[in-house]
C-alpha cells in the first residue's frame, strides 16, 4: 500500500520528487518521471512542513522542533538543527541563495544559512503566532492564522 495510513501533513514537490509527510511520522518520496514510490524516511517526530532544495536535498521541519537536512541520492540525513524549544511550524527557501527561513510555537522566526550549517539571524515576534510563511519571488509571505 503506498498511502500513508491517516492524514497527509504537508507536501514537496520539485522537477524529480514529490514527497508527502502524514500523521504516521513516514514522509513517502516518489519519482514523478517513474510514477512509484522510492523511498521513505521514517521521522522520530510528525514532518510540519517541507520543502525541497533543488533536487539534491528535502527540508524537513519537525513538531520535536528539529529542522533536519535530506540528501535526495539515498534519503539519508546529512544534518539537523535544533531549531526552535516548542513545535516547528512552517519553512521556507530562498534557493538561489541557499537560506532557509523557520518558525515556531517558541515565537521565534529563523534565517539559516545552508552553506555554512548555522543560523545566520533570528528574531521574536510579540503578537499572535505565525503559522505559515511562504516565499515567493519579490515576496516574503506570513500568516497569522492556522489554515
Amino acid at each position: 500500500d503506498d498511502s500513508h495510513k491517516n492524514s497527509i501533513k504537508s507536501l514537496a514537490i520539485c522537477e524529480k520528487y514529490l514527497a508527502s509527510s502524514g500523521s504516521d511520522e513516514i514522509v513517502k518520496i516518489y519519482d514523478i518521471g517513474k510514477k512509484k514510490e522510492v523511498g521513505n524516511i521514517i521521522q522520530i517526530n510528525l514532518v510540519n512542513d517541507m520543502i525541497f532544495q533543488s533536487t539534491k536535498y528535502l527540508l524537513t521541519l519537525s513538531t520535536d522542533g528539529y529542522f533536519r537536512i535530506w540528501s535526495t541520492k539515498n534519503w539519508e540525513l546529512l544534518n539537523q538543527f535544533h531549531a526552535h524549544s516548542d513545535c516547528a511550524l512552517s519553512l521556507g527557501n530562498i534557493p538561489h541563495l541557499c537560506l532557509t527561513l523557520t518558525i515556531g510555537t517558541d515565537k521565534t522566526i529563523k534565517l539559516w544559512d545552508l552553506y555554512q550549517g548555522k543560523i545566520a539571524s533570528n528574531g521574536t515576534f510579540v503578537d499572535g503566532l505565525i503559522y505559515k510563511i511562504m516565499i515567493e519571488p519579490q515576496k516574503i509571505r506570513i500568516s497569522p492564522k492556522s489554515c
